[in-house]
């Protein structure tokens, strides 16, 4: 089945609320119909990722960001959610309201982003009943020896998404990185080195 997307745009430069402009992530986390689990998608031949991670530089989002139409799903009845993450990988907000996506341009208003209170875990989700799309989101380093040499890397348990970031540049699955299972495998040239940061937000 086709999936059509929307080219995803803010109402404004995202910001701190020191004035700041804001530099980091926005991430679009796709929930399943209520009471659902990821898995109906799979049961019914539709193969996507659940997470849209866009750069966020000087207020702006940056590339062309784009996400599929919520009605290109079945079953029917999808929403995302909207994360901002900072360079430190932190989660500075979370959206207060789940959406659909069903036209484009899609624009979104950010969130009110408060420095003194950036966290590292999101709260808890009070309108999932049976299915906390947010679940054990979490920051962590990722174990290994960072020498620029070594390419064997762990994190702590086998998650439905794992992000991962050096130096907090987003790092794509197959280009910066492969993983099976809690195995990291770095590919080159985004191999750390001695003092880089590397670090996973892990979701689910």
């Amino acid at each position: 089945m086709g999936i059509s997307s929307a080219i995803i745009q803010t109402a404004s430069n995202v910001a701190w609320d020191t004035g700041d402009l804001f530099d980091g992530y926005l991430v679009l986390k796709l929930v399943p119909p209520d009471g659902k689990t990821y898995q109906v998608w799979e049961d019914s031949g539709v193969r996507t990722t659940t997470r849209f991670v866009f750069p966020v530089v000087d207020g702006v989002v940056s590339d062309v960001p784009r996400a599929p139409y919520t009605d290109s799903f079945t079953p029917p009845n999808a929403v995302y959610r909207a994360f901002w993450i900072d360079k430190a990988l932190n989660l500075a907000a979370s959206g207060s309201s789940l959406f659909t996506i069903t036209s484009t341009p899609h624009t979104i208003t950010p969130e009110t982003l408060t420095a003194s209170q950036a966290q590292t875990v999101s709260p808890a989700l009070d309108y999932q009943p049976s299915d906390s799309i947010m679940s054990g989101f979490t920051e962590e380093t990722i174990t290994g020896t960072k020498d620029g040499a070594n390419t064997a890397f762990t994190i702590s348990r086998n998650a439905t998404i794992v992000m991962v970031f050096l130096n907090s540049g987003y790092m794509f699955e197959g280009t910066g990185f492969t993983r099976a299972g809690t195995a990291i495998t770095a590919v080159a040239p985004y191999i750390p080195q001695t003092g880089d940061l590397y670090k996973a937000i892990l979701i689910q």
